[in-house]
């Protein structure tokens, strides 16, 4: 046995020995011959059924590398936007909440495929950073779609986003009062001429309330949200889109299943000013819809439960202007304004969150294709339902570097 051990381990020692004088031998011009190329049917493959197939059509990556820092004046905490809903009011913490952070969690990756088909053309796209909730590095997704034709399925822009009216920010969140929401959906969208273009989805129902009656924390809702958008791009003036949001909350109570309906309204667009300057804009209002406001997204605003526990819709609203100038041509410069405000349905605790007003300039410089710096000044304001109130300031910086 010993000696059968012995001679097994010579071999493996010798056969490094005996690869590398082969290699030797070959002509380094000829390493790529076809003469090399091993038999493939001869290959062992072993293939689980929950294993990826192999390729079929060619990919494409891109994204950048996002480095971030910023000084904290007074009043926040979060790493990765300036949300003015968690503004303190108490003064004490407003204090203590200054602070310096740098980073690079809002680093991006994107990898996307294209192929033509006898059905038509495919695309597929899956895109994440590492800003999720844990800390300190937590990737998180923020796209993952196909698309085939006038459809889209997957998880997206809402289509009651609209893209075009985003100013650019070094904030990560940009304004607050702004619908960003990405999200699982199917949609079917296309351009009915030159200067119109309209679409309507399905959109992931995600509860953002909290039910008193429910023990485990499960209220699944029953339906869609139900999106549409109607936008116009007349000539070089610019775009102006007109959206709409339809929902149906459903809760579990003791007397038995409810239903609340949601309806939001959304008008936005761009406006040009000569060659260098343009404004954007938008305004949303609704009742049920303020997990799509930004700063409104996960605060469990969109019903209030009354002491019998039925609940009651908050309308919800936001507005914002950005004015952008490209006053060189490797340099632009933005200011933007805008604000949130609630309507409760009944008495609320002194300190339940009323309204907040943003506020923010920046500046970008783009020295080369691949590198854009920016710098900026943040200040929000919140006030509560007793009008206690409190104040943030941010200024930050930002340099990316795309691929």
């Amino acid at each position: 046995m010993k000696s059968r051990l012995f001679f097994i381990i010579i071999c493996l020692t010798a056969l490094p020995l005996y690869a590398q004088e082969l290699q030797g031998d070959i002509p380094i011009e000829n390493l790529e011959s076809d003469t090399l190329i091993t038999d493939t049917t001869k290959l062992v493959k072993s293939v689980h059924p929950q294993d990826l197939e192999e390729a079929k059509l060619q990919i494409r990556w891109r994204g950048y590398v996002k480095f971030n820092t910023y000084y904290d004046y007074n009043g926040l905490k979060s790493t990765e936007g300036f949300l003015t809903y968690e503004i303190p009011v108490d003064p004490h913490l407003n204090k203590n909440y200054t602070g310096l952070y740098a980073g690079a969690r809002q680093s991006r990756l994107g990898l996307e495929t294209r192929v033509s088909t006898r059905i038509g053309l495919i695309k597929t796209y899956i895109e994440g950073d590492f800003a999720g909730s844990a800390y300190p590095l937590a990737f998180r997704l923020r796209h993952a779609y196909g698309q085939i034709g006038y459809w889209t399925l997957g998880h997206t822009w809402s289509t009651f986003t609209d893209l075009a009216a985003i100013p650019r920010t070094v904030d990560l969140e940009g304004p607050n009062s702004g619908v960003f929401v990405r999200h699982g959906l199917i949609r079917y969208e296309r351009r009915s001429d030159d200067d119109l273009e309209w679409g309507v989805s399905l959109e992931n129902p995600r509860k953002d309330f909290v039910n008193p009656y429910d023990s485990l924390g499960i209220d699944l809702q029953q339906s869609f949200d139900i999106a549409g958008r109607l936008r116009m791009e007349p000539g070089d003036l610019g775009h102006f889109q007109f959206a709409v949001l339809f929902r149906e909350i459903f809760y579990s109570h003791p007397t038995g299943p409810q239903y609340i309906s949601g309806l939001g309204f959304q008008v936005s667009g761009s406006l040009n000013v000569g060659e260098k300057s343009h404004f954007s804009f938008q305004a949303v209002y609704g009742n049920a819809i303020s997990r799509y406001i930004t700063t409104l997204e996960g605060r469990g605003l969109d019903v209030y439960p009354r002491s019998d526990g039925i609940m009651d819709p908050i309308r919800s609203s936001g507005s914002y202007l950005a004015y952008e100038y490209f006053w060189r041509s490797k340099w632009s410069f933005s200011a933007i304004t805008g604000m949130v405000y609630l309507w409760y349905p009944r008495d609320q605790p002194d300190d339940a969150f009323r309204s907040s007003y943003y506020g923010s300039v920046n500046s970008f410089w783009e020295p080369i294709d691949i590198l854009r710096v920016g710098v900026e000044l943040s200040v929000g304001n919140r006030r509560n339902q007793d009008r206690q109130s409190g104040t943030a300031s941010r200024l930050q910086f930002a340099a990316i570097f795309f691929f």
